[in-house]
């Protein structure tokens, strides 16, 4: 369960992250594909992980609310690779907005 929380509590902040290095504006929400949308005026990139991220978004629900849905070592590790990638992805984006060029 710890797990789970900190993969999604991860994701969700690398978003944000993003946002406030480009200076962007958002709510509070648990909706990354809603808040990749408002990265995509200053990096459309982010387009390319919509699937990844409805994904995540549900794999975070599912978790940590009372389900039907059974989360199996698969879905865990889909879940891990995304947010890796998703990762990978953004941490260079953020770097270069918050560390001025030489």
């Amino acid at each position: 369960m710890a797990r789970r929380f900190r993969l999604d509590n991860r994701k969700d902040k690398l978003i944000k992250a993003y946002l406030v290095s480009a200076g962007a504006p958002f709510e509070k929400a648990h909706d990354l594909e809603r808040l990749a949308a408002l990265c995509e005026p200053f990096d459309d990139s982010l387009a390319l992980f919509r699937e990844s991220l409805g994904y995540l978004t549900i794999f975070g629900v599912v978790t940590r609310y009372p389900s039907t849905v059974e989360i199996t070592e698969a879905n865990v590790v889909a879940a891990l690779e995304k947010a890796e990638a998703l990762k990978d992805h953004l941490l260079p984006r953020i770097t270069a907005r918050i560390e001025p060029s030489h």
